[in-house]
């Protein structure tokens, strides 16, 4: 059905003209170009009201002139007493670039913002830049072309990082370089004016940085060895009650240097592989994987197991017999002589012998795997990763060669496991029972665990029905033990044993040199401590040996009653006590004596005064240790004793390692003469002083907000000045609006 047409209040409909194209509608009897104006000037109310600061500040050059785009820095050049000044937009100029040269490492800043843990530019770091700037400009110092092209080498190798680097930061090459070149510009003159401070190194201050750094103490002491009062500390053992409380005062390690070795007990089954065992019942229930070759087994059986199993005995050399009258030669020993190049044990776990059960020619035997030492790792493998030496570059590691080039008949060093071939009828017979002893024992655990509780599987007749030789382990053993049972004992067995939980299966079949092992821990027994009958001669020794220092301290202490009326200890009572239940430590007693009496108190007393020479806190007399007294060991690691006045003796001590006890005399304090400075010590003193120098010229001309820096160059901040009136206006009491 055809709608009826629609009629406008407004106006006829054939004046009204079409405004399907038209952007903007303008109202009837307005005027097009006004109605233009009014909705401009709204939008343009609306964009000053809306984003007022930015766009004044954007538009400053045109808006509103000095007004919106101030001096931001300005100062005094000291020599020429001109005066800079530095507007804000080229201020941010200066401080966008620098951040640019801190992201290539060219400016390192020094401020840390707050928060944050490396530092960032601040504008006090421009601040410095562009009075350095204005500086060397002044001075005349440029960068030759020479010098920036090698600068520009260092810092992007090729052109072509240049350019990358330039686009990153929105900047042409040519603006990039000028940033650059204004910069080392800087650096030049902060190295020459470095350079001119590190040359003022003279000869005062070196002697006087010589004395600072080598002063040189003297002292007096007696030492006594703890030996000699052992028989009156053995007389005065305590009992049994008081031995024990000295002993469990002791840090735990010490204690455990007492304790019981872990002890273990349960169930060991095993087959001999030295003796006669019938495989076949467990060869039947659990055969080799279809398609599996005997030669891949029994290989893989050898890689893993010839460490353990085919080891070569290696053949002791007798030593000659000396004639009659001459002393036995002494061998030195050598790591070749001992363990040390000997392989670690292969692991053993349940995964590993499952998977050399599974494994299959095509998938693990390559026929040119060449094996001449039998570590189970590939010959040109182990050239490559340098475990084996080929110095003839033949593709054989030369502990597998038999001949030397150079014709020398030297004797050839035994392999360590015997070759396979030497032994592939023993591995022949021996993988298969290893692969279904593994395969039985996995078995066995999954039923085990499957089994009901009131109805557990029992490890001993699953081991005898297999035919295995089974050991009840009803006395604990330790690990030691463990190892020496003869016929099956071994490291892996007592490893398995420590790491295995009370009831469980040990983690996997073991093999040892004459045995396949399968296992169960009943009790493991911990370290503990022992009744005190059985350790008392043990520790009543050490508590001796202790002893006998304390009464080595006692009796030297005691010879300081000889110097002086010792101060009554005095009491804490709770008043004493501040309101944190801190105590002040006491004073420590430091009476003083001439070196006449300290010797006179000594040998009074039976003992001999030692003057140690004037030495370095850390000197060796004579430069060797080891003929150092415990005395003088004791002072080096006693930095107190060294800010002592000079006579003062401090209480007597023990050394480190309580075998003496000490009572020192702090004689004095001086200057290492300057005749013993030597000439690598002159140049490391004057390349000091040189840093230092430069450093305090750093501390005041290289930081900008120093107070020398301000007042020399008159300098004027606008950022401090804004600081300074917010910190006013803070300090100023709010003014009340109804005055």
């Amino acid at each position: 059905m055809p709608q009826a047409a629609s009629q406008s209040h407004d106006s006829p409909s054939h004046d009204s003209p079409s405004h399907d194209d038209d952007l903007i509608i303008v109202p009837k009897g307005r005027s097009k170009w006004q109605f233009y104006g009014t909705i401009g000037l709204l939008l343009f109310v609306l964009l000053i009201f809306t984003v007022g600061g930015s766009f004044q500040s954007s538009m400053g050059g045109i808006i509103g002139g000095e007004e919106t785009n101030p001096i931001h820095l300005s100062w005094t050049d000291p020599t020429t007493q001109v005066r800079h000044e530095v507007r804000y937009d080229v201020f941010m100029r200066r401080f966008k670039d620098l951040g640019t040269l801190h992201s290539i490492g060219a400016f390192q800043p020094r401020h840390v913002p707050e928060g944050k843990r490396r530092p960032s530019v601040s504008q006090e770091d421009v601040g410095l830049i562009m009075v350095l700037d204005q500086m060397a400009t002044d001075a005349g110092i440029a960068v030759t072309d020479a010098e920036f092209v090698q600068f520009l080498l260092s810092s992007f190798q090729t052109q072509e990082n240049e350019q990358m680097f330039a686009r990153q930061r929105h900047m042409t090459v040519p603006g990039l370089e000028d940033v650059l070149r204004n910069h080392l510009r800087v650096a030049k003159l902060m190295s020459f004016l470095s350079t001119g401070a590190a040359a003022g190194a003279d000869s005062g201050d070196v002697e006087a940085l010589w004395k600072e750094e080598h002063p040189q103490f003297a002292f007096q002491y007696a030492e006594v060895e703890g030996v000699e009062y052992l028989d009156q500390a053995r007389a005065a053992l305590p009992a049994d009650e008081g031995l024990l409380e000295w002993f469990h005062a002791q840090p735990l390690f010490k204690q455990q240097e007492h304790f019981t070795e872990e002890s273990f007990s349960g169930l060991v089954a095993y087959a001999s592989l030295d003796e006669p065992f019938d495989a076949t019942m467990l060869l039947e229930q659990f055969p080799a994987p279809e398609g599996l070759d005997p030669e891949v087994q029994a290989r893989s059986y050898y890689n893993r197991f010839n460490n353990v199993r085919f080891k070569n005995e290696v053949p002791v050399e007798e030593a000659p017999v000396p004639d009659e009258g001459e002393s036995a030669p002494v061998e030195e020993a050598t790591e070749e002589a001992g363990e040390e190049n000997f392989p670690a044990p292969a692991p053993q776990d349940e995964e590993e012998d499952a998977a050399a059960v599974e494994v299959t020619e095509d998938a693990t035997q390559d026929s040119e795997f060449l094996d001449c030492n039998r570590n189970g790792i590939e010959d040109m493998v182990d050239i490559a990763s340098g475990a084996s030496a080929d110095l003839n570059a033949n593709g054989i590691p030369d502990e597998c060669e038999t001949d030397d080039e150079s014709g020398a008949d030297e004797p050839q060093q035994v392999p360590l496991y015997k070759p396979y071939e030497e032994v592939a009828a023993q591995c022949l017979l021996e993988a298969p029972l290893h692969a279904a002893l593994t395969a039985w024992f996995a078995d066995l655990r999954m039923r085990m665990s499957a089994a009901p509780e009131d109805a557990p599987l029992d490890f001993a007749t699953e081991a005898e029905a297999a035919g295995l030789t089974l050991v009840r382990i009803d006395e604990p053993l330790t690990r030691a033990q463990l190892e020496e049972q003869e016929g099956w004992g071994g490291k892996f067995l007592s490893n398995q044993f420590t790491y295995a939980l009370e009831g469980d299966l040990l983690s996997s079949i073991i093999l040892e040199e004459g045995a396949i092992i399968a296992g169960q821990l009943t009790t493991k027994l911990p370290r503990q401590e022992p009744p005190i009958d059985q350790i008392r001669e043990a520790v009543g020794e050490e508590w001796a040996q202790e002893r006998a220092v304390n009464l080595a301290v006692e009796t030297l202490e005691s010879l300081r009653d000889g110097l002086g009326e010792r101060p009554a200890a005095e009491g804490t009572d709770d008043d004493a006590a501040d309101d944190t239940g801190l105590i002040d430590e006491p004073t420590p007693w430091l009476p003083i004596a001439d070196e006449a009496a300290f010797k006179a108190l000594l040998i009074a007393a039976g003992f001999e005064m030692v003057n140690r020479p004037w030495l370095e806190q850390f000197e060796v007399p004579d430069d060797d240790y080891d003929a150092m007294s415990a005395a003088d060991k004791t002072i080096r690691v006693n930095p107190d004793w060294f800010e002592l006045e000079s006579g003062q003796v401090p209480a007597a001590l023990a050394n480190f390692e309580k075998t003496h006890a000490i009572l020192v005399r702090y004689s004095g304090k001086r200057d290492r003469p300057i005749e013993e400075i030597k000439a690598s010590d002159l140049l490391n003193l004057r390349q000091q002083v040189a840093i230092q120098n430069a450093n305090l010229l750093g501390d005041s001309l290289f930081r900008f907000n120093s107070d020398w820096f301000k007042e020399r160059f008159k300098v004027d901040f606008d950022p401090w000045n804004r600081a300074a009136a917010d910190d006013g206006a803070d300090a100023e009491p709010a003014s009340d609006p109804g005055q």
